[in-house]
């Protein structure tokens, strides 16, 4: 699963594995417990997990050569999809 005891970050991960690794997004890989690599020729998208962030850095192209890290807030049951996919999900996606 993933390198964390905390539920909520290894249900985020989980989530992130779920929209990254798919088949409709064949440049998205899981390189680590808590690693995402988006690779193709000309752009570079890595994205981990820590206990406390998100870590999103950028390099190429398409992409602005960045380094963003959004602070990851208690994560309870309620909604959690819809919590993954605005504080998540959409930032790594809108480096596009």
């Amino acid at each position: 699963m993933s390198a964390t005891t905390d539920r909520g970050i290894a249900l985020l991960i989980a989530y992130l594995e779920r929209q990254l690794c798919t088949e409709g997004r064949k440049y998205w890989n899981k390189i680590s417990p808590r690693c995402f690599l988006y690779k193709d020729r000309i752009d570079t998208v890595f994205v981990k997990v820590t206990d406390r962030n998100l870590i999103i850095i950028t390099d190429g192209n398409n992409v602005i050569d960045e380094e963003q890290s959004l602070p990851i807030h208690c994560i309870g049951d309620s909604s959690l999809e819809d919590i993954f996919n605005q504080a998540y999900l959409q930032p790594i996606l809108a480096v596009f």
